[in-house]
C-alpha cells in the first residue's frame, strides 16, 4: 500500500500500519546508507546510488497516519512523537527535516504532563525528554532543559516503580534483576544531573538580576535573559510588549516571539504571528523602510548583548540579520511541522525561480561556467605549487588568475545546481504528501531535464526513478 493510494483507515490500523512500517523502513535505510557516500548537505540524493521510491513512499503514508492521527486527537502528545521520528528518517533537504523533527518533540513536550497521569502512559516520555533535555543544553536554553530533565525524571521513576511492582508479583528473573539494577542507575545519573543543573540556572538567575536594572529597553532584557539561558524569562519580557502600537523594533520582537514559541512547542502562536507577518493590514501599517533597516541592527544589538565577549560569540550566519531570510526560515519550519503545504510550496517555487533566473544571468555572462576546460584544470596543481614558493613568471600569474576565477564561479555555479536539485526534490516530496501527485511529477520532470552534468546526475537518475514509478503505481 502506497501513499499514492487513497485509502481510509481506522485509529488502530493506522498505528499498526506505523510501526510495521517503521521496522520495514529502518531496515531499508539501513541498507541504503551503505551505498551512501558522504556528500555534506546533499548526502541524501546526490550519492545514493540505490536509492528506492518504496522507501520514499513508505515515508509518506507514515506521514500522512501521523498528521492524520494529529487532526483527530491534538492534544495527545504520541503523535508527534511519531512524526518527528519519521521526519527524522526522511530523505528530505538535512537542515529542513531536523528542524521539523525537533520542532514536533518540542509540541510533544508542550502536551506531556508534567507527571505521569494514572492510567495514561506515553510510550515516548522518557525517550524524547532525554533528547530534548540534550537538545535545549546545546541550544543554549538551561531553563527549557531543566524543565524537560524534570519530566524525564518523573516518567523514569514511574517507569522503574511500574517495573518493580510487576517484579514483586511475578518473581524477578536474572535479567530482569539486571535490567533493574540499570534502570535505579539511570535515576541517580538523572537526579544527579538535574542537582547540577539547578544550581547552575540559581548562579544565572541570581547574574541576570543584577544585571537587568541596567537594561535599556526590553530587547536588552531579551538578550540578558539568553545570554544566561534563561528562555522563559525572556518569554515574559515579550509578553509585556504590545505588538498593537507601532515600533520600529517590532520586526526584532516577532522574530524573538516565533523563535521561543518554536523552542517551547508552541508551534499555534508561532504559527498565528507568521500569519500575521502576511496580513495586508498588518503591512500597510507596521511594513515601512524604517523598520525593516532598524530589523538588522537590532537583530546585530540583541547579538551583541547575549554574546558581549567577542572571543567567546559562535561565528554567525549574516542571514540571520536580515528580515526575509530570518522569517523565511521560521515559515519553512511551522509550515511543514503543520502541514500548511501551500505556504511551504509557495516558498519554495519562489526560491527556485530565482535560482533559476541567477542561474540564466550566470550562464549568459559567463558562458565557460557550463563548460570544462581540462588543459586549464591539468596544469592548475602544477601552478598552485609554484605560486606558493612565488616563483611564477608574469605569464603564469595571469594563467593562475584565469583558472582561480573560473574555478569560484564553476563552484558557485555547481553549487546553485546542486541546491536547486535539492530544492526540487523537497518540493516533489512535499507535494506528495499534500496528495498533489500531478505537481510532484512535475517537479521531478523539471530536475530530470536539468543539465546534463557529471556533477548532478545522480539527483536525475534518482528524480526519473521516483517520477516512473508514481505514474506506474497510479495506473
Amino acid at each position: 500500500m502506497y501513499p499514492f493510494l487513497i485509502d481510509e483507515v481506522t485509529v488502530l490500523q493506522k498505528q499498526a500500519i506505523y510501526l510495521q512500517n517503521l521496522a520495514v523502513l529502518q531496515a531499508q535505510q539501513e541498507m541504503q546508507a551503505r551505498a551512501m557516500v558522504t556528500g555534506g548537505m546533499f548526502s541524501n540524493y546526490a550519492n545514493l546510488n540505490d536509492f528506492d521510491p518504496e522507501v520514499l513512499a513508505t515515508q509518506l503514508l507514515m506521514m500522512r497516519k501521523c498528521r492524520e492521527a494529529i487532526l483527530e486527537s491534538p492534544n495527545h502528545p504520541d503523535s508527534y512523537a511519531m512524526l518527528a521520528t519519521v521526519y527524522g528518517l526522511s530523505t528530505l533537504e538535512e537542515g529542513l527535516k531536523t528542524q521539523v523533527a525537533n520542532a514536533s518533540l518540542a509540541r510533544y513536550i508542550y502536551r506531556l504532563p508534567p507527571s505521569p497521569i494514572k492510567g495514561r502512559i506515553s510510550a515516548y516520555a522518557t525517550t524524547v525528554t532525554r533528547r530534548m533535555f540534550e537538545f535545549y543544553l546545546q541550544m543554549g536554553a538551561g531553563d527549557l532543559a531543566q524543565d524537560a530533565l524534570t519530566q524525564c525524571i518523573n516518567y523514569s521513576e514511574e517507569e522503574l516503580q511500574r517495573f518493580q511492582d510487576i517484579s514483586a508479583a511475578d518473581g524477578i528473573s536474572e535479567e530482569e534483576e539486571k535490567q533493574l539494577s540499570e534502570l535505579k542507575q539511570n535515576m541517580d545519573l538523572l537526579n544527579q544531573m538535574s542537582s547540577k543543573l539547578q544550581q547552575q540556572l540559581n548562579q544565572q538567575l541570581a547574574a541576570y538580576e543584577s544585571e537587568i536594572p541596567a537594561a535599556k529597553d526590553p530587547l536588552e532584557k531579551i538578550g540578558i535573559a539568553k545570554r544566561y539561558g534563561l528562555y522563559l524569562v525572556a518569554k515574559t519580557h515579550l509578553d509585556e510588549i504590545d505588538f498593537s502600537q507601532p515600533d520600529p523594533l517590532i520586526y526584532t520582537y516577532l522574530a524573538e516571539r516565533v523563535d521561543i514559541a518554536i523552542m517551547t512547542g508552541d508551534l499555534e502562536t508561532a504559527y498565528e504571528v507568521l500569519q500575521q507577518l502576511n496580513n495586508q493590514n498588518f503591512q500597510r501599517e507596521f511594513v515601512n523602510q524604517a523598520a525593516i533597516n532598524a530589523f538588522g541592527n537590532a537583530r546585530v544589538r540583541l547579538f551583541q548583548v547575549q554574546f558581549p565577549d567577542p572571543k567567546n560569540a559562535p561565528r554567525v550566519d549574516q542571514s540571520k540579520f536580515d528580515l526575509r531570510s530570518v522569517f523565511e526560515r521560521h515559515q519553512r519550519v511551522v509550515a511543514l511541522a503543520f502541514g500548511d503545504f501551500e505556504q511551504i510550496s509557495t516558498i519554495f517555487e519562489r526560491d527556485l525561480q530565482e535560482n533559476a533566473r541567477q542561474q540564466a544571468e550566470i550562464e549568459t555572462q559567463y558562458p565557460f561556467v557550463a563548460m570544462t576546460v581540462p588543459e586549464v584544470e591539468t596544469t592548475q596543481p602544477y601552478l598552485a605549487i609554484r605560486a606558493m614558493a612565488m616563483s611564477l613568471n608574469p605569464y603564469e600569474i595571469m594563467i593562475n588568475n584565469i583558472w582561480a576565477f573560473h574555478f569560484e564561479m564553476r563552484q558557485f555555479y555547481i553549487s546553485s545546481l546542486r541546491s536547486r536539485a535539492v530544492a526540487q526534490m523537497t518540493l516533489a516530496q512535499i507535494r506528495l504528501e499534500q496528495g498533489e501527485i500531478t505537481k510532484a511529477i512535475t517537479a521531478l520532470r523539471t530536475i530530470e531535464n536539468m543539465p546534463d552534468r557529471p556533477e548532478i546526475a545522480s539527483y536525475r537518475r534518482n528524480a526519473k526513478k521516483l517520477a516512473d514509478f508514481i505514474t506506474t503505481t497510479r495506473k
